[in-house]
């Protein structure tokens, strides 16, 4: 199944720290990736040297394997934004229930002028079958996002696919709305075989 490329489209930026731009964030994951090729010697550190060392962890990854095999990037970033986006729609195709949009988001802010939106904890996550055997490993989804996200997020819901603070959508058409976050995940998951969705809240 093949989906059309993801449109979104800003028009006005505002009290800018981070702008909230997944481009942005896979730049990084790019350059992290990039410096972790570097090469260097390496030597082995005695009892006491490890002991000496303190650390606060920047990232960490892992790799579940099961049913669904899970690889997981988790990096200890925070970013805040008040952010307008015109337009965002993602994921244009026939779900069986003929062509439309997963998400047709319109009038888009990220926080507010009165309160920025806080996203701490970024995570990466891709899920496969099969991912120890190269021949028939298969990717079934992404996930990104951020897992504490604290302020406002409001838009005309043209089409809206996924989940708002527990409760489950199918594009549907949810009008204007201001979801208030505290500390809770705001998530887009592209899957192979139900297309484009957002976890927002708990």
């Amino acid at each position: 199944m093949a989906y059309s490329s993801v449109f979104c489209r800003e028009l006005v930026k505002k009290k800018n720290r981070y702008a909230f731009l997944p481009g942005a964030i896979i730049c990084i994951l790019v350059t992290l990736l990039t410096c972790m090729q570097a090469h260097a010697g390496m030597q082995v550190m005695d009892d006491g040297e490890l002991a000496g060392i303190t650390a606060s962890g920047f990232s960490k990854f892992t790799l579940t394997q099961g049913v669904t095999d899970i690889a997981r990037i988790d990096l200890n970033l925070t970013a805040a934004t008040y952010t307008q986006v015109g337009v965002m729609k993602m994921g244009y195709w026939d779900n069986g229930s003929g062509q439309g949009w997963d998400q047709d988001w319109q009038s888009l802010s990220f926080g507010s002028n009165l309160s920025d939106l806080v996203l701490k904890n970024f995570v990466l996550e891709a899920r496969f079958n099969n991912i120890s055997d190269p021949g028939n490993r298969q990717l079934q989804s992404i996930t990104m996002g951020f897992t504490d996200v604290t302020g406002t997020i409001s838009t005309d819901f043209g089409t809206f696919s996924g989940s708002i603070q527990g409760v489950n959508y199918n594009r549907a058409l949810l009008g204007f709305r201001t979801v208030t976050l505290a500390n809770e995940p705001f998530l887009l998951t592209l899957e192979i075989t139900n297309g484009v969705s957002f976890k927002i809240g708990w």
